[in-house]
């Protein structure tokens, strides 16, 4: 057989990330050796068989079924000379994780021969990924922020005074109005309430929190949790519904999110607690402990380590997350036995002990997950700091809570009184924070997005180029194909953009130039965009995870109809969704001094083609008068020929011809240009 033909690529060969109902093919590419062979006859006795496990819709089968799976004969496509295209298309019905193979044989022969990657891999996985993925602009919430209102007018926010789930649910029209349609939280669970600082961090937080309470009257960070089914019972405040509980209001939003065809993610933080969190005194084994837990030096204290009696068990003892050289001094590690940040960042110094129990632990937080989807209809999770907790328990993870969404969704429909909530759709949404730390292990474990590092590349056009044809493997290959990251100018992590930049805002409205040019590059780049709460009315003051902090919701720099126009037209628009991407040159070049950030993004059906031209200028404090930028190819289209460019933001039909276009735009404004010919 070897020397009749071989095999000489298969297409994907490697892991590839793909969404549901998405037209996915597999293409054969073999060369035929012997010239003599008749055609006819090759293909007569050619035997290629795709055999997988992947789920499709029964309308869509092309599978025989098979006990393995399914199994289906590779079907001729073209030849070139010598080389033979051979493949096979279908429609995936349900998120997974999924595997095929390909084997052939010759002439009848009884004996198979099985493809494999040069690294000696047969089987190539197939990530199918929730298909709400493409179609999502989430507005990140920050309850406590979002609704707080200073009632007594004296500049400050009180207990009792922050945001509740109530506050959302009056905005909800709000959010359908801004084209959204997933919010995500940041964690509503009870915050840790003793051990919040080591004395000397005191002065600090006393001097630098954003108002007048004392340490101990500050509500905590909320990414210190201390107990993972609980709701912090401010959240669930309302002066309407004065009987009501934190939890009958988050389930009241979750229904009201549903109703309105908007999802619901929640933050789950998986790598710390409290250090009064209820796990530590029922586990203790499941955390590390020290005599000085804030510091590398010194050994781990074991259960039956001399001084255990001391320090082993105890809270005020046991080891602070150590992440980048930083030590998150009012939180607890878990012991996943896995020890990323140690061994990456102090890799001569003594390691933990291992978990013994870490088999229960891991289910422990399985089900902490399930609870969420059971009890509230929760849609996905974005998992804080995911690169400090094995990718193997992510995917084992994603696995059971999709099936349980499964169930849950089934059993919704069929006894509708006794499961009374349930989430949209069973193909749970999982979105992993990591910026620069495990990427690739991540996105190969089978979460469905990244947060990726989009706030840090946004300052010029040089920089942005190079991180998305980083990410999108345009520069080389990194990532699985169809890797999706988040995309936010804004997050909690860092200061907001105005902070960022404020050295360089020349002019008065340069704020409001800034936040509606990397909006327009966040909401139409290839990714899921993400807006944090404020950011429509050009907040300057960042959140403070730990303590009360508000939004002036009255500024006069409101952007919030330019981001909902953005927003509806993502929305609207296949190729913005799921589209390919090309960038554009201009005669500026890709450097930081460019002004010009340019691209298109087009999309392909069986009855048309989308294809769109964004122009962003990224100077928020100077004009673009008159830079020419150089259309590349585009499938479907002469620029030869005369073309049509109707600018969707203001209205503006301009006819053109030629692949080269001379651009004028104001400080931080856009064109969003539709294509037709």
């Amino acid at each position: 057989m070897s020397e009749l033909f071989k095999i000489i690529q298969v297409t994907p060969n490697d892991t590839t990330k793909i969404l549901i109902k998405e037209i996915f093919t597999i293409t054969v590419t073999l060369q035929l050796l012997n010239q003599k062979i008749d055609e006819k006859e090759f293909l007569k006795d050619i035997d290629l068989e795709l055999w997988t496990d992947l789920k499709c819709d029964e309308s869509k089968k092309v599978f025989k079924e098979d006990i393995q799976g399914y199994a289906a004969k590779l079907k001729f496509h073209n030849r070139t000379n010598d080389i033979f295209t051979f493949e096979r298309t279908f429609i995936p019905s349900e998120a997974g994780f999924f595997k095929f193979m390909v084997r052939h044989k010759f002439n009848n022969s009884i004996n198979w021969g099985w493809f494999q990657t040069e690294s000696g891999k047969k089987e190539i996985e197939i990530h199918v990924e929730p298909s709400w993925s493409s179609n999502t602009v989430i507005y990140n919430a920050f309850v406590r922020q979002f609704g707080a209102i200073d009632k007594n007018n004296d500049g400050v926010i009180n207990p009792g005074e922050g945001g509740t789930f109530n506050d959302l649910i009056k905005r909800m029209s709000y959010f359908k109005k801004l084209g959204i349609n997933t919010i995500y939280l940041n964690p509503i669970q009870s915050a840790g309430e003793i051990f919040k600082y080591r004395t000397e961090e005191r002065n600090y937080y006393e001097n630098n929190l954003t108002n007048h309470l004392p340490v101990h009257m500050h509500p905590g960070s909320v990414y210190s949790i201390k107990d993972y089914k609980s709701i912090d019972p401010e959240l669930g405040l309302n002066e309407n519904i004065p009987d009501t509980d934190q939890y009958h209001e988050f389930k009241r939003f979750c229904k009201i999110c549903h109703k309105n065809g908007i999802r619901v993610i929640l933050d789950i933080v998986f790598d710390h607690t409290s250090r009064d969190s209820f796990i530590q005194r029922l586990h203790p084994e499941w955390f590390i402990y020290k005599k000085d837990p804030m510091s590398l030096e010194g050994e781990f204290i074991t259960h039956d380590h001399p001084d255990a009696d001391k320090y082993w068990g105890k809270p005020e003892h046991a080891f602070s997350p150590y992440d980048h050289g930083v030590f998150w001094t009012d939180c607890i590690m878990l012991n996943w036995n896995y020890y990323y940040s140690l061994d990456t960042l102090a890799p001569d110094k003594s390691k933990p002990p291992r978990n013994p129990s870490i088999e229960q632990m891991r289910d422990y937080f399985k089900n902490v997950l399930i609870y969420w989807i059971k009890n509230y209809g929760v849609d996905g999770f974005r998992l804080d700091v995911s690169y400090a907790v094995p990718a193997e328990f992510w995917h084992d993870a994603i696995l059971e809570c999709r099936k349980s969404a499964k169930n849950i969704c089934e059993e919704r429909e069929k006894h509708p009184r006794a499961q009374e909530v349930a989430p949209l759709s069973p193909d749970i949404l999982f979105i992993g924070e990591t910026y620069v730390d495990k990427v690739n292990e991540l996105q190969n474990c089978g979460i469905s997005a990244l947060n990726g590092d989009f706030s840090s590349k946004v300052y010029t056009v040089e920089m942005l180029k190079g991180y998305l044809d980083y990410a999108y493997n345009i520069s080389g290959n990194f990532f699985p194909n169809g890797s999706r990251w988040l995309l936010f100018p804004e997050c909690h992590d860092f200061n907001r953009l105005p902070k960022k930049f404020e050295g360089s805002l020349k002019n008065k409205d340069s704020d409001v130039k800034l936040n509606k040019s990397r909006w327009v590059l966040a909401a139409l780049l290839p990714g899921i965009p993400m807006l944090h709460n404020g950011y429509e009315v050009v907040e300057h003051e960042n959140v403070s995870v730990q303590t009360y902090s508000t939004i002036n919701w009255n500024s006069e720099k409101n952007i919030s109809a330019y981001i909902s126009k953005v927003n509806h037209i993502r929305n609207k628009y296949v190729a913005f969704q799921k589209g390919k991407y090309i960038f554009v040159d201009s005669e500026q070049g890709t450097t930081n001094s460019a002004q010009l950030y340019s691209f298109i993004r087009y999309h392909q059906s069986e009855n048309e083609i989308e294809a769109f031209l964004v122009v962003v200028n990224m100077d928020f404090n100077n004009k673009v008068d008159g830079i020419k930028i150089d259309l590349p190819n585009i499938p479907g289209f002469d620029l030869n020929k005369t073309y049509e460019l109707t600018d969707l933001l203001i209205g503006e039909i301009h006819k053109r011809e030629g692949k080269f276009l001379t651009i004028i735009l104001g400080p931080g404004e856009s064109h969003i240009f539709k294509i037709k010919q």
